[in-house]
C-alpha cells in the first residue's frame, strides 16, 4: 500500500518531459503602412524570417497608396496580411490621412511600429493614448529632410516622436535627428534603409554572360550608343521638367546621344510627349532588376536633377555616378554617396546640367569597366531586416541574435576615385561639390553596441 501511495505521489508531482511541454505564445508585431510599396516586398519577406527566429509574430497591415502615390504604379499585395481602409484627404494645401485602425490587433499586439509621419492622424491617437503609446514605436526619416515645415510642425513632429517608445531611423542622420529632439540614444534603431540589392547584384552578373547587344536590344536603343538614364519616380521632386530641358540642349551637342527613363508617376504624359518630340528619348517603364541591369551594362550614369533617395543605392550598386543639381532637397539615403566620386552636383540650369551631361557621356559605358576589386555593394534588405529585428527584439526585451547577415560597407570618404569618375572631376567646370572630411555616413557592419 505505502509502495503504492508512493508511486502516486511521484506520479503527481514529476515535472513534465520538454517534449510535452507547450512553447510559449510568440511574441506579435504590428506594422501599420499607408500601402506596401514592391520595394519592400523582399525586406518584409526577410523580417518575417528573422523575427521567426525568435518566436516573433509578424502583421503587416496596409492600404492602397494615396493619389498621390497611385500614378507610381508600385503597389504590392504579396506582404499584406490585412487591409485597412484609409480616406486621403487635402486640406490647407496639406496631405491627411484617416485610416480604420485594426483595433483587435492593436489592443493584442506587443509592439505596433507606424511611420513617423504627420499626415497620418491616427499615428496621434496611438501616440497620445495611454493604453497604447507605451507599445508604439515609429520609423523614418528622423526630420523634414524632405519637405520644408514651419515652427508648429516641427514641434508636432517633435512631441510625437519623443512620445514613442522606439525609433527605427533610416540613417544615422536620421538617429541623430532625433536625438537632438531630446529621444534617448539607447531606444533607437539605425536600419540603413535600402532595396533589393542582391537581386538587382545577380541581375547584373548575368548580364556579363551575355552579349552586350542585348541590353541594347532590351532597352530599345542603338546599339553602342553613348547613353544616360533617369531611374525614379515621374514627379516634381525629380524635376523632370529640367532634365528633359537640359537633355534637349545636350543631344544638339552629340546627336547619337540616348537618355533611356525608368520609372513611372504623375508626369509620365510629359516623358512620353518628349519621346515623340525630342530625339534620344527612351521611356521604358518602371524598372525592375532586369532592366536596371541593361542600364548598368549600357549607360555611363545615371541623371536626378531632383531628389535622390534610394536612387542612391541604385547607382553604388549599379556602379554608376549620379548627376545631380544644387539646391535639391534629397532624402536621407543621399548620404550614402561620396561627393566627387559617386555624386557629382551642378547648377540647376539646362545649359550647366547639358554640358554635365555630355561629360558624363563620354565616360565609358559599365560593361566596358575593369572589375573594380575594391566595389562593396551596398546592404541588402536582409541584413536590413536583420538589424530591424535586432531592434524589435530589444524592444521587447528578448535576446540578441548574433548570426545574422552583416551590412557591407561602402569605400570610406577620402578613397581615390575611379579612373572613370576621377575624369569627370577634373572635367566638370560647372561646380561640383567635394566632400567634406568628415566620418562617412554610409552603412556600416552592423555591431552589438550599434544595434
Amino acid at each position: 500500500m505505502r509502495e503504492r501511495r508512493a508511486a502516486g505521489r511521484s506520479a503527481t508531482t514529476s515535472r513534465p518531459s520538454p517534449a510535452d511541454r507547450q512553447p510559449p505564445p510568440p511574441a506579435r508585431v504590428l506594422i501599420l503602412q499607408e500601402y506596401v510599396p514592391e520595394y519592400r516586398d523582399s525586406f518584409f519577406r526577410a523580417l518575417r524570417t528573422e523575427l521567426e527566429l525568435t518566436n516573433i509574430h509578424l502583421t503587416v497591415a496596409a492600404g492602397h497608396p494615396g493619389p498621390g502615390a497611385t500614378p507610381r504604379g508600385d503597389a504590392t499585395t504579396a506582404q499584406k496580411d490585412l487591409h485597412v481602409p484609409q480616406l486621403e484627404l487635402a486640406v490647407l494645401g496639406k496631405r491627411l490621412t484617416f485610416r480604420a485602425l485594426p483595433l483587435q490587433l492593436i489592443e493584442t499586439a506587443d509592439l505596433v511600429i507606424v511611420e513617423q509621419a504627420r499626415r497620418n492622424l491616427d499615428v496621434y491617437a496611438l501616440l497620445l493614448a495611454r493604453r497604447w503609446r507605451h507599445k508604439v514605436a515609429l520609423h523614418g526619416h528622423g526630420s523634414d529632410t524632405v519637405s520644408q515645415a514651419g515652427p508648429l510642425g516641427q514641434a508636432i513632429l517633435r512631441h510625437l516622436t519623443l512620445r514613442a517608445g522606439w525609433f527605427f531611423a533610416y540613417t544615422a542622420d536620421g538617429r541623430e535627428a532625433v536625438v537632438d529632439m531630446g529621444y534617448p540614444r539607447a531606444r533607437t534603431t539605425v536600419v540603413n534603409n535600402t532595396i533589393d540589392t542582391t537581386t538587382l547584384g545577380q541581375a547584373i552578373e548575368k548580364t556579363r554572360w551575355h552579349r552586350i547587344e542585348d541590353s541594347y536590344d532590351l532597352l530599345g536603343i542603338a546599339h553602342h550608343a553613348p547613353a544616360v538614364a533617369f531611374i525614379g519616380a515621374l514627379d516634381s521632386s525629380k524635376n523632370i521638367e529640367l532634365l528633359l530641358n537640359a537633355w534637349r540642349v545636350a543631344v544638339a551637342g552629340n546627336p547619337r546621344a540616348q537618355l533611356v527613363i525608368a520609372g513611372d508617376g504623375p508626369q509620365r504624359d510629359l516623358v512620353q510627349t518628349a519621346t515623340r518630340t525630342t530625339p534620344g528619348i527612351t521611356y521604358v517603364g518602371r524598372a525592375d532588376a532586369k532592366v536596371k541591369a541593361a542600364i548598368a551594362a549600357t549607360c555611363t550614369g545615371i541623371v536626378v536633377p531632383g531628389r535622390i533617395g534610394l536612387v542612391a543605392v541604385d547607382a553604388l550598386t549599379m556602379q554608376l555616378p549620379l548627376l545631380t543639381c544644387k539646391g535639391a532637397v534629397h532624402a536621407p539615403e543621399f548620404a550614402y554617396l561620396v561627393a566627387g566620386t559617386d555624386v557629382f552636383e551642378v547648377d540647376p540650369d539646362a545649359q550647366t546640367l547639358a554640358r554635365a551631361m555630355l561629360e558624363l557621356l563620354d565616360l565609358p559605358v559599365g560593361a566596358a569597366k575593369p572589375p573594380d576589386p575594391t566595389h562593396q555593394t551596398p546592404q541588402s534588405t536582409e541584413a536590413m531586416a536583420y538589424t530591424f529585428a535586432q531592434g524589435i527584439r530589444r524592444f521587447l526585451g528578448h535576446p540578441p541574435v548574433w548570426d545574422g547577415p552583416q551590412s557591407v560597407p561602402a569605400p570610406r570618404q577620402g578613397s581615390s576615385p575611379s579612373t572613370s569618375t576621377r575624369h569627370l572631376t577634373e572635367q566638370l567646370e560647372v561646380g561640383v561639390s567635394h566632400g567634406a572630411d568628415v566620418e562617412d555616413p554610409r552603412p556600416a557592419p552592423a555591431q552589438p553596441g550599434q544595434l
